[in-house]
């Protein structure tokens, strides 16, 4: 009984990282009001996507879980669409 509910459990943690994954893109988007807020903190927050991604990699990895693309569709917080190469 105890893998069954592992698996379940691994299956519904899966399905939440996809859905909730074309969100994470706006936490490294500059906004229009950002250029005199990184000034003020001393950092882009874009600088910050590739440690997280590395960081994110390490726990999807222990807890058995497939990051999704770091590629892949994103949802803008300007309202529209992107990839991370836009």
């Amino acid at each position: 009984m105890r893998l069954a509910t592992h698996d379940r459990s691994r299956t519904m943690m899966q399905a939440a990282a996809e859905a909730l994954w074309p969100y994470t893109g706006e936490l490294f988007e500059t906004m229009p009001s950002m250029p005199r807020r990184s000034q003020r903190i001393g950092f882009e927050s874009a600088a910050l996507r590739e440690p997280w991604l590395a960081y994110l990699e390490d726990v999807f990895q222990e807890a058995t879980l497939t990051l999704p693309s770091a590629k892949a569709w994103m949802q803008s917080a300007a309202g529209k669409a992107a990839t991370p190469s836009n």
